[in-house]
């Protein structure tokens, strides 16, 4: 597997600095330098495990999931070069993501040929939200609909999803109308691969049916979407309740798909009955997934699996905006007391590395190399009843703090402590195995970052 630890290229659990261009990524759990731009890095490496597998005369699951098109819009200028000067493009870098990405599919589809195992292979493309970047400053392309990411409406979660199979004889250029979802992607495949599935309810269901036009009637359904992005889920928040003429936002404005695509009229007042039966379909929707909305999703450290756990403020616990990004992080922003969940896997002695820049930036506390710089003279680490406060030296990289944690779930908040400020370290790394000088780079096997290793992106130089 290669990957990068975060939600997206530049966020604050990846590798310091890391921007498309010769990027850091973990392999198997070890970091290593990459040369070239990520999108063509992760198709180049699912190419690479293909063929392997083809070798062997084994099947494969190549899950390629790519950061763009994705802020930053940086981009190589072969692609981004068609789009400039074009007056509706919204962002030439986007457009040029997005032709890259065309590129690659091409690519895989012509290895697919070479190797000989295009009949066998199915091939599915998603995307897993409505555009962002494709639409600005009223230019871009919205597929007629309404709304971009993150919105109830149209426009924010409608994606496509194409499926080939030449040797499972799936109809080429035939459309699904009906309304399906991602989570009917697994029963579908267990289907379609007679694959032994669990004993589980799944939520999705099989598309074998529509993807093979046959005499049995497809069941009609009622989905819901929704974006909470809060800490605790807020019932009728940013919501979409769907059926295959109906769209029911946020439980008060109607739209009917079939007449009006772009979602402009609300029909609700017209059609009470209909706003009725979406909402009680709604109600049965959060009366079964609110049952765990109690449930704290836990970073589990104490793993034997996972010796050292990486913590960053991209994971706070709290309701104001967390400093999710490196950019954040280098200028100093958002900074708070915070608290990380976890749950500690076996109870014991361990030891807990507080920083404000990641181990890999390999600078000071008080460092003001890659942005602000704080003047922070101590730090505390709360366990239970019971706090522990120690001097941060000066030009400290790190204050480690040996605890006892009880196995089961907790609050960690550290704080780092100045004159007139008080903050939650941006990154602390928690281990249960600790040895000498684990807490430094070395120790954890991660290249120091070097600034001037491999090339800009091109949007940079400019």
């Amino acid at each position: 597997s290669v990957y990068h630890p975060a939600g997206g290229v530049g966020q604050a659990p990846d590798y310091w600095g890391n921007d498309y261009f010769d990027d850091t990524y973990l392999v198997n759990g070890k970091f290593q330098r990459f040369e070239g731009f990520c999108t063509d890095i992760w198709f180049g490496e699912g190419i690479k495990f293909i063929e392997k597998q083809v070798r062997k005369e084994q099947p494969f699951f190549a899950y390629i999931s790519t950061n763009a098109p994705h802020s930053p819009f940086f981009c190589p200028e072969e692609f981004t070069r068609p789009y400039e000067g074009v007056p509706d493009v919204s962002r030439t870098e986007f457009y040029g993501m997005v032709t890259n990405i065309d590129s690659n599919i091409a690519k895989l589809m012509e290895r697919f040929d070479a190797l000989g195992v295009t009949e066998d292979t199915i091939l599915i493309f998603m995307t897993d939200n409505g555009t962002a970047g494709g639409l600005w400053q009223g230019r871009g392309y919205d597929g007629g609909m309404r709304g971009r990411k993150n919105s109830a409406y149209e426009g924010g979660h409608r994606v496509p999803c194409l499926i080939r199979w030449p040797g499972g004889n799936i109809q080429a250029g035939a459309a699904v109308e009906k309304l399906t979802a991602h989570f009917d992607l697994l029963p579908t495949l267990i289907d379609l691969l007679d694959l032994e599935a669990p004993s589980v309810d799944f939520d999705g269901t099989s598309l074998r049916d529509l993807l093979y036009p046959s005499q049995s009637a497809w069941k009609e359904r009622t989905l819901v979407v929704e974006s909470q992005r809060v800490v605790d889920p807020i019932k009728w928040r940013k919501c979409a309740v769907m059926d295959e003429r109906w769209r029911l936002i946020n439980g008060q404005e109607l739209y009917d798909r079939t007449v009006d695509p772009k979602q402009a009229t609300d029909v609700a007042a017209k059609y009470p009955n209909v706003v009725g039966d979406l909402r009680t379909a709604y109600e049965a929707y959060w009366a079964d997934v609110s049952r765990e909305h109690i449930l704290t999703s836990s970073i589990v450290v104490g793993s034997d699996l996972a010796p050292i756990v990486a913590l960053s403020s991209h994971d706070w616990l709290l309701e104001q905006q967390t400093p999710w990004n490196q950019p954040h992080i280098k200028n100093g922003e958002h900074a708070h007391k915070a608290h990380w969940a976890i749950d500690v896997e076996q109870a014991g002695m361990y030891e807990l590395s507080l920083r404000r820049w990641p181990v890999e930036a390999d600078k000071g506390i008080n460092d003001g190399t890659y942005g602000r710089a704080f003047n922070f003279s101590q730090a505390s680490v709360r366990i239970g009843a019971n706090d522990m406060l120690q001097a941060i030296p000066k030009g400290a990289k790190e204050v480690t703090f040996t605890v006892h944690l009880e196995k089961g779930p907790t609050e960690l908040a550290p704080i780092f402590i100045g004159s007139d400020f008080e903050a939650t370290p941006y990154y602390v790394y928690v281990t249960h195995q600790p040895f000498e000088n684990w807490q430094t780079p070395e120790g954890m096997g991660i290249p120091i970052y070097n600034p001037n290793y491999g090339s800009a992106p091109p949007q940079l130089k400019k």
